[in-house]
């Protein structure tokens, strides 16, 4: 006898890489998909050790979930590693992730909002891909969610990426470029049912409030009045980051200089928000490029602090009482437009200025390929200078917020 298939799958946004925009999407899908229905059963692709049951609090609601173990590499005698997965699948067992898969009657894969490119590398496409691949090889209705679509460096990737949307049920963009992106990716594959213009998920991540000791340990910093700013320690730590990513300027130049000027302005407090975390030292920890600025500019920490280490939706919260903000991770500036708190973001690829455009901020925009750093510092000061509009960005945040929800909506019709 034939299972009937139940629940949906979520990929592509584990809670436990360190990345709070990953853990954004992870707690957003949960949030849209328990809001229109809470009796869903819900299986989460992640890092851990088999399969598992669990509770993930979103807001103030505990969502239950099964977790499922997923990994890449080469280390085929496990029955998550997604290459094993995919082979066993072909002559008849299905185990860890196809299990799961087979189980369901969709998989969501967000590809954690950025990654369907090889602009971060072969490996990390290589895994994206191997998911997708898989879902669709066990013939579970594949759906993916707003994500960025590209750029491709290698010709071989593009076309794989071009076969996999070609096969999925249905596709959505996070923004007009991104849709841009996917329409060319589709050619004349393309469905408008299928193929969706859509939002960043993050913009529906409910907010919570960190516990009173943390309050406490930030003081005045959580106060109105207090200036953000994000470091990505992928792009400052890295020193061959310029190249990397084809940029015009300096990255880490202009950050120090930033927070200088921002210091002269006379703002009474700027607190640094890393939004990945990983160890000390390693180049995508944002802690460590936040401790190198605030050495290099206020080594005695009087008038700059780094928050603590917090879950995304109470970094959200933190953000939300900045009076403005300025980030390089995309998420970081997700979770203060969504808030309805005036955003610049120094991009360091693509993938910024659609959103910022679905915010009608797309002139808050530094992009680090096209400006130079004299350039970008224009940009984010005279961001810095209209810090006061925030009626217009609260606007355009509750708008974003009204479509992350009711996209969800329509997904699941197609989820059934």
């Amino acid at each position: 006898m034939v299972r009937e298939r139940s629940g949906v799958v979520v990929a592509g946004a584990s809670d436990d890489t360190g990345n709070l925009g990953v853990t954004a999407l992870n707690r957003s899908i949960l949030a849209a998909l328990h809001h229109h229905r809470p009796d869903l059963e819900i299986t989460v692709f992640d890092f851990g050790q088999g399969e598992r049951v669990d509770t993930c609090r979103v807001g103030d609601t505990e969502v239950a979930v099964r977790r499922c173990a997923h990994r890449p590499g080469r280390r085929y005698w496990r029955s998550d590693n997604l290459s094993t997965a995919r082979a066993l699948a072909r002559v008849g067992p299905r185990v860890g992730p196809a299990a799961s898969l087979a189980r369901a009657r969709a998989c969501l894969d967000i590809g954690g909002g950025d990654s369907f490119t090889d602009l971060y590398g072969p490996q990390r496409f290589a895994f994206i891909a191997a998911l997708r691949r898989l879902a669709l090889g066990v013939g579970t209705p594949l759906v993916l969610l707003p994500q960025t679509y590209g750029p491709f460096r290698s010709p071989r990737r593009r076309a794989e990426a071009s076969r996999i949307v070609r096969a999925a049920t249905q596709c959505w963009a996070r923004d007009r470029r991104s849709f841009e992106a996917l329409t060319d990716l589709v050619g004349d594959a393309f469905d408008p049912a299928r193929h969706r213009l859509g939002v960043d998920v993050a913009f529906a991540l409910p907010p919570r409030r960190p516990a009173d000791a943390v309050l406490e340990a930030l003081g005045a910093w959580s106060e109105p009045g207090t200036v953000g700013l994000n470091v990505s320690g992928l792009v400052y730590n890295d020193p061959r980051a310029r190249e990397r990513y084809g940029h015009r300027l300096d990255y880490r130049v202009v950050v120090d200089e930033l927070v200088r000027r921002l210091l002269a302005e006379g703002i009474p407090r700027l607190l640094l928000v890393p939004h990945v975390h990983a160890a000390p030292g390693e180049i995508e920890s944002d802690r460590t490029a936040c401790e190198a600025v605030r050495d290099a500019v206020d080594p005695s920490g009087r008038r700059i602090r780094i928050a603590p280490d917090l879950d995304a939706d109470e970094i959200k919260w933190v953000i939300s009482r900045l009076e403005w903000f300025c980030g390089t991770r995309m998420h970081a500036t997700i979770a203060a437009l969504s808030s309805g708190v005036p955003t610049a973001t120094i991009a360091y690829s693509l993938k910024a200025l659609g959103v910022f455009e679905s915010c009608d901020a797309g002139d808050h925009v530094a992009d680090a390929r096209e400006l130079d750093e004299n350039e970008a510092l224009e940009v984010v000061l005279a961001s810095f200078a209209r810090r006061h509009e925030r009626e217009l960005v609260a606007t355009a945040a509750e708008r974003q917020r009204r479509r992350a929800l009711d996209q969800m909506a329509d997904i699941l019709e197609v989820v059934g």
